[in-house]
């Protein structure tokens, strides 16, 4: 499929570049998602409160934001699917307290925010297991040996 994935991360953070999309891509993948783009935002605390009090009225820092948008571009026809936007911070201290590495978080945290823009939830028991499924499965094929949390 043809997808585009635009990066924007803080230049402190630029090292997990490659973990963001090879997470994002492999997603889009597994769930044979068509033709689309979406951004991937790495950030900061700051950062993030800041999105987390604009967007969620929420006066707090946040591991994870999905924004679906769903627009179509005419020319190319390509759904813009939304953005994600991961907290640096806050996934390398979820990845000590968890016992992973900080890679296998980022790629959590992003496998979670393409899904959100794709439909997935977690609101309820039977949405929650179906994200939770596709999470597990796509960790599993880039070899990360985490499954997703009970919650969030």
């Amino acid at each position: 499929m043809n997808h585009k994935i635009y990066m924007h991360t803080e230049p402190a953070y630029a090292h997990a570049d490659s973990w963001l999309e090879r997470a994002a891509r492999a997603t889009l993948t597994h769930v044979e998602a068509g033709p689309g783009e979406l951004s991937l935002i790495l950030v900061g605390e700051a950062r993030m409160q800041e999105y987390n009090q604009q967007f969620a009225n929420q006066d707090a820092p946040t591991d994870v934001l999905a924004f679906v948008d769903g627009t179509i571009d005419p020319e190319s026809e390509m759904t813009y699917y939304g953005d994600v936007i991961i907290c640096h911070p806050i996934a390398d201290r979820q990845a000590s307290q968890q016992g992973h590495s900080l890679s296998a978080e980022i790629t959590l945290l992003a496998i979670h925010g393409v899904l959100h823009l794709l439909g997935y939830d977690h609101d309820a028991p039977e949405t929650r297991q179906r994200m939770w499924s596709a999470q597990d499965a796509i960790l599993e094929i880039l070899g990360y040996g985490i499954s997703s949390p009970e919650e969030r």
